[in-house]
Order: structure tokens, then C-alpha cells, then sequence
């Protein structure tokens, strides 16, 4: 499969799905390249985690975002309960793990999962105002 090759892969990627190792870049590209030959939506993400570079990604299922990833992943038996606990980003595990995306504005199911820490989370008075529904 051409699609495989160094030439039309990132490299960082070939190396997560050829040789079965790669660093967070290299799974976060490889899962885009995965889902875009699969027809979803998938988008690296490049930030921090815990206050170091990392790259995770960004998923479309049925009209709703998750956020994914993949490199604590590798060190998991596939499929296992702990390999699934390591690939799902969920608002809790952002917030203890620090992740923060360099882009501004990225979203979880429409509310701001991954914030910074110093920001807190909206109230449920919050949100409905935002939304425009009267208490």
C-alpha cells in the first residue's frame, strides 16, 4: 500500500504503524492517517500535558467530539480495560493531567472540557443562561 510509504506518511507516523513504536506525535498522526482512510474526522492536537509537549487527537462520532490518546496506550495489553482507561481523554483525566491544547477554542461535546488551570468549570446556572433557557 503506497499509502504507507514515507513518502505519503508522515514520519512519525510510518514509524507507529510499520515498526509498532513511535513517540506521542507519531501515534496522533498515525490515528489521523487511520480515521481519514477510514472516512472520520480526526484531527491531531498538539499541546501540553502535565507542563510538556504532547500530541493527542481530536475525534467526530456522530456529530460529537472526543478527545483521544493513544500513547499511554502503548505500554497496555490492546483491547484490555486499561487500554481502553488510557485512550479516552475525559474531563476529569484533562484536568489531573493538564492537558491543554495550543489552539484556543477546542471543545468537548460543545462545553470547554480541557481548560487551563486556572479557569474553573461554568455552573449548570451558567450554562443554561448561556444557552438562553430560563430557570
Amino acid at each position: 500500500d503506497r499509502s504507507l510509504s514515507t513518502m505519503g506518511l508522515p514520519y512519525p507516523a510510518y514509524s507507529a504503524l510499520v515498526n509498532g513504536s513511535a513517540v506521542c506525535s507519531g501515534y496522533a498522526s498515525a490515528l489521523e492517517h487511520l480515521c481519514g482512510r477510514a472516512g472520520l474526522f480526526c484531527q491531531r492536537v498538539d499541546g501540553t500535558r502535565d507542563g510538556g509537549d504532547h500530541a493527542w487527537n481530536r475525534i467526530c462520532l456522530a456529530g460529537r467530539f472526543y478527545y483521544c490518546d493513544l500513547t499511554a496506550a502503548d505500554a497496555e495489553v490492546p483491547g484490555s480495560e486499561a487500554w481502553l482507561q488510557c485512550t479516552v481523554i475525559t474531563a476529569e483525566r484533562a484536568k489531573t493531567e493538564a492537558y491543554s491544547p495550543f489552539r484556543a477554542g477546542m471543545t468537548v461535546d460543545g462545553i470547554d472540557e480541557i481548560r487551563s488551570a486556572d479557569r474553573e468549570q461554568p455552573s449548570a446556572a451558567d450554562a443554561a443562561a448561556k444557552a438562553g433557557v430560563q430557570p
